[in-house]
C-alpha cells in the first residue's frame, strides 16, 4: 500500500536492482515494502492515541479484509483496499 504520505518509507526496489547470487528469501525481505516507522497497524477501529494509521479488519460475510489507511483517526480514511479471500 502506498500513499502520498508513505512514498518516503517505500523505496523502488526492482528484483533487477538486486544481484541473483543473493538466496530468495533475501531478495524477498529487501523488495518488501517497509511500513515506515510512524505509521501503526491497529485492530478493527482507528485508535485516538495514533496519528497515522493502517486499520486491519475482517469481514467475514463478504470474505474480504479491508485496509484503512488514515492520517488523523478523527478523519475520513485516505484510503480503503478490501482484499477477497479466495473460498476453499
Amino acid at each position: 500500500m502506498v500513499y502520498d504520505w508513505g512514498k518516503g518509507g517505500w523505496p523502488g526496489i526492482k528484483p533487477d536492482d538486486i544481484p541473483h547470487n543473493i538466496p530468495l528469501k533475501q531478495q524477498i525481505d529487501v523488495m518488501a515494502p517497509k511500513r515506515p516507522e510512524t505509521v501503526a497497524f491497529v485492530a478493527n477501529e482507528p485508535d485516538v492515541e495514533e496519528r497515522q494509521q493502517i486499520v486491519v479488519r475482517g469481514d467475514d460475510s463478504a470474505g474480504t479484509i479491508i485496509l484503512e489507511a488514515y492520517e488523523d483517526p478523527s478523519s475520513e480514511p485516505v484510503t480503503v483496499i478490501e482484499v477477497e479471500f479466495p473460498t476453499i
